[in-house]
This record gives C-alpha cells, structure tokens and sequence, in this order.
C-alpha cells in the first residue's frame, strides 16, 4: 500500500526551496532555491493502517462521498503541527491532498478534513488524517444563480462544473440523451444536490473516479 499526502515543504525551511526572510534561501531571481508551494510525499513508511471506503452499496443507490484514514507513525513528531523541527512543520492542516494507491492502481484520491492525534504513556504517538473525496467539495459549494438554457444533461453538468472552477483535466462526462428544460436556479443552491438533479433527470451516475 502506498500512500502520499501534499505538503508545503518550503514552509519549514527545509530542502532547496525558496523561504521568505532567509539569507541564502530567500534571494529573489536564485535558480538554486524555487518556489515550492505542495508536493506529494510518500508517507508509508510510517503507515500503520489505511482504511478506505467509497462508491455504493446498491446498484439502485446514489454514490456518496468516499472517505479514507490513514494512521501515521508519529513517534518523530514530524506530524505534530507544533513541531518546529519536522520537515513538514506549518503544513499539517487540513485540505492537503491525499492520494492511496496499491501496485499502482489508485484507489483513494481525496483531501485531508481533518488531523487527529493519540498518545499514550507507553510513549506511542500516532497523527490519522480523516480524507475526504470530491463530493465534499462540491457539498460545500454553491451556485450563484441565474437562468440556465435549455441542454443536454451533459452540457448542463459542464456548465455547472466550469461556473464551480472544477478543472477539466479532473472530470469525464459522457454525452447525455436527455435535454433539461431552461430552469430559473435560485442563488446559493447547493452545487451538489444541484447536480445529482441533473443525474436523475438522464438517469445516470455521477461519482468520483
């Protein structure tokens, strides 16, 4: 099992990336120190356990949000968020991406919701990052409002998606038969329960890969 989370690795000052108030590393115009910004880090040496669950329990049921966990090893404090020393210090907050794979087949794609962490007088330590899929993006997104014109169920789904910022290069959709009449969207209709409208209307599937 292999598993990577998105760190800011230039927020600790380590490595050759470009760090504000630095001497060395914080020279503007360098090509030694770049800008860094999240990069994805295999953690599973230190994994303990992955637990993954996503898609749907019945054929007639809706896809729901996937969600994943992942215990880390944290006796070396570098996932303690108030560790100065850690090589990811500064960067364990949520909205990290997350990516779980096995011999090389993706399994969980997903983002950090949130950090928790366990100790014991034994001296054990361990940091589980509780993952969310894209489904909790889109649950937390509405949409502005407006008229919509009168389109195929699959040209309505990229509307919604581009007016969400949702990146192309993230999304497959396939051609739909139906055609959705021109509907009068209130503001802030959730973009989520919006588009699995649009789902029963072709009927089709709307999930994350």
């Amino acid at each position: 099992m292999k598993v990577e989370i998105a760190f800011d690795l230039s927020a600790s000052g380590s490595g050759n990336w470009f760090t504000l108030n630095s001497a060395t590393k914080g020279v503007l115009d360098n090509v030694t120190y770049l800008l860094a910004g999240d990069v994805l880090v295999d953690v599973s040496d230190d994994t303990r356990a992955v637990s993954v669950r996503r898609g749907r329990s019945r054929v007639l049921d809706k896809f729901t949000a996937g969600n994943a966990n992942v215990t880390l090893d944290n006796r070396s404090r570098d996932y303690d968020p108030t560790y100065a020393a850690s090589p990811y210090y500064g960067s364990i907050v949520p909205r990290k991406q997350v990516i779980v794979s096995h011999l090389g087949q993706t399994i969980f794609t997903g983002e950090v919701a949130d950090w928790n962490f366990g100790y014991s007088v034994s001296g054990d330590s361990t940091a589980e990052t509780s993952c969310v899929d894209g489904f909790a993006t889109l649950a937390n997104q509405n949409r502005t409002g407006g008229t919509s014109v009168s389109q195929v169920t699959s040209a309505r789904v990229d509307a919604v998606l581009d007016e969400l910022g949702w990146p192309t290069d993230a999304r497959n959709v396939s051609t739909g038969t139906a055609t959705l009449a021109a509907d009068l969207v209130e503001p802030e209709t959730n973009a989520l329960s919006y588009l699995q409208k649009v789902e029963l209307s072709e009927p089709g599937a709307l999930y994350m890969d």
